[in-house]
């Protein structure tokens, strides 16, 4: 089992967030697409998802709302720029169990991803 599905267009932000994750031991499959991020998901188990909203093909919303249509619980925090009320709203009714708004800070965003990593994992622990 995978730890972390990261769907991200952003490339630098996306290598970011990489180094960040892999020094604090998860693994992480990074997806620049919706479609992927999908495929992905259905390929494989993940432990978490951290998703953006706005990416090519299927947006992180509409992958969310599949994903909870088809059972999947997987803990999800939306990673974007969009910073409306109505987003961070929309992103809760769907499903999500975080929405962290951009620009963030890469040491808060492990802090969030370790409260919403399942209990048994060792970075919980770390």
């Amino acid at each position: 089992m995978r730890d972390i599905l990261f769907l991200e267009d952003d490339r630098l932000l996306a290598q970011s967030v990489l180094d960040v994750l892999k020094q604090a031991s998860y693994s992480v499959d990074w997806v620049e697409e919706g479609d992927d991020a999908a495929d992905a998901s259905y390929a494989n188990n993940y432990k978490l998802y951290l998703f953006d909203v706005n990416v090519p093909g299927l947006n992180g919303f509409e992958l969310l709302e599949q994903l909870r249509r088809s059972g999947d619980m997987t803990p999800t925090l939306f990673l974007t720029s969009r910073n409306q009320m109505e987003d961070l709203e929309h992103g809760f009714d769907i499903g999500a169990d975080d929405y962290i708004k951009k620009p963030f800070d890469l040491h808060e965003l492990l802090i969030r991803i370790k409260s919403k990593m399942p209990k048994t994992s060792p970075q919980y622990f770390s």
